[in-house]
């Protein structure tokens, strides 16, 4: 019996054991609860945030899109405006008339249009609109326009002018030839030529005789070739890549010619390979024939010991680097003249009209120098300044260095030759109205530089009466354009 008792009291459930179970199961039904209550917060934190940084990302690319269109804008105003300042200099009357200056649709898949506002006596107001897509830009500039005198009934210029091998040359480069950006080159009547290779690159504007290279011809993105008013030629030793819009009679290569999607032009192809896309549609004319080459040119000789001599004589010869500013100019002048011109004087003018410098030469701030320069080292033109040449000499002349013009640097305003015998030119950055023959080892032009129209094909006279090419003739540099464009503020 206390076996049986024993065994039932330990079959029984105590009250607290029950308890404790009903306890712990709804405990354990709470925490279950709470964990999903929690995963469903968390899913739905998660959607928003994941909603909120799409809604942002979608933004951020629109506006990243508009930014970049913004930036397109800007730059076709930028070309419309160069373009504009070579038209003017064609045809001064353009800057008082009521229709645009300049004006093009189709530029860059954009469009353009620069107008003209009268600000006082040769100064004007231009304003270039650029549009690409839904966006818009402005950019303004002020110029002096001035009509050159009619010098038709002045004695001509008996010197050589550069020959080329299809012409006269405005443009020659002993190296490479480079045209990039949004530029607008305009040599009128008168042709370029590259011993090296001729670069054509994004929107650069060339409008001129013929172009020619004895290496290849290169271009990429939209340029805007027009030559002799579609009766010019294209021509190159190398290959061709074509690219853009080119307007000439014939394009011809000794080598090869290659089109691409990118390509408008009726001018016939003439190569002993001439190679489009299968699906290009409709293909411009071509032949597939021998090319005869053209013979690589020297870069004109010049006596430099004569300019030396010139300089030294009229007392403007200086030994070492010269830095051409307001403060260089009091310092001369004092030493010149017992003058003391406080730094207000910012003309250059030196006797006999040639400036020589054994050194480097940078022409600085808003200095003018109405004369020569040459040097045996860099010639730098930038920050506003600007340059004329009243004589029948070249312009500039750096015998072993280079010479660079840009940032807002106008000139030289009367034709004249920039060159530099062993080393580069460069030009961009907003310079402008420079009318005369360029030569060097290495030929850039870049974003933002207009080069005005030459009308004259006359070369120039060296001190002692030598003309270039090798006539001995005396007489002057050349005809001046139809008009003079300076440029005195630019604006974005």
């Amino acid at each position: 019996m206390r076996s049986i008792r024993s065994k039932s009291k330990l079959m029984t459930p105590r009250p607290s054991d029950k308890s404790s179970k009903v306890q712990a199961a709804e405990i354990t039904y709470d925490q279950d609860g709470g964990a999903l209550v929690t995963v469903v917060l968390l899913a739905g934190i998660m959607t928003l945030v994941l909603g909120t940084m799409s809604a942002l990302a979608l933004q951020n690319v629109h506006s990243l899109r508009l930014e970049r269109d913004q930036m397109r804008a800007l730059t076709i105003a930028e070309a419309g405006l160069n373009q504009a300042f070579g038209n003017l200099a064609s045809d001064p009357s353009l800057a008082s008339g009521s229709s645009a200056i300049a004006q093009d649709n189709s530029f860059a898949d954009g469009s353009f249009v620069v107008t003209s506002v009268s600000h006082a006596d040769d100064v004007y107001l231009l304003t270039s609109v650029g549009q690409f897509r839904e966006r818009e830009s402005t950019v303004r500039a002020t110029v002096s326009v001035v009509v050159a005198p009619d010098e038709s009934e002045e004695e001509e210029s008996t010197s050589a002018p550069l020959p080329g091998p299809f012409g006269p040359l405005g443009l020659f480069a002993g190296g490479n030839l480079t045209m990039s950006g949004g530029i607008q080159v305009n040599i009128a009547d008168l042709s370029a030529h590259a011993n090296g290779s001729l670069n054509l690159t994004g929107g650069a504007g060339f409008h001129g005789a013929n172009l020619s290279t004895h290496g290849n011809v290169v271009m990429s993105g939209n340029p805007q070739i027009h030559l002799d008013s579609g009766n010019g030629r294209m021509h190159a030793d190398g290959s061709v890549t074509l690219m853009g819009n080119i307007q000439a009679a014939e394009i011809t290569s000794s080598t090869s010619i290659t089109g691409n999607w990118g390509v408008n032009t009726p001018a016939l192809h003439t190569a002993p390979s001439v190679t489009y896309p299968a699906w290009f549609s409709p293909l411009p004319p071509s032949v597939q024939n021998d090319v005869d080459q053209v013979a690589p040119m020297p870069l004109p000789e010049l006596d430099i010991q004569a300019y030396l001599d010139y300089a030294t004589a009229n007392t403007y010869f200086y030994d070492g680097d010269q830095n051409l500013t307001r403060s260089w100019i009091t310092a001369d002048t004092l030493a010149r003249t017992g003058v003391n011109v406080n730094n207000n004087e910012v003309l250059v003018q030196p006797a006999g009209g040639i400036l020589f410098v054994n050194g480097n030469v940078t022409v600085s701030q808003d200095i003018h120098v109405d004369g020569v320069i040459v040097a045996t080292g860099d010639i730098t033109l930038g920050g506003g300044s600007s340059l004329s040449n009243p004589t029948e000499f070249p312009a500039l002349i750096s015998t072993q260095g280079n010479i660079v013009m840009g940032g807002g640097a106008t000139g030289p305003t009367i034709d004249g030759w920039v060159y530099a015998m062993n080393g580069n030119v460069s030009v961009g950055g907003g310079a402008s109205g420079l009318t005369g023959i360029i030569a060097a080892h290495n030929l850039n032009i870049s974003a933002g530089f207009t080069l005005g129209s030459i009308t004259g094909q006359g070369g120039f006279t060296s001190p002692g009466g030598g003309g270039s090419g090798g006539n001995d003739s005396a007489g002057g540099g050349g005809q001046s354009g139809a008009g003079e464009v300076r440029l005195m503020s630019w604006l974005r």
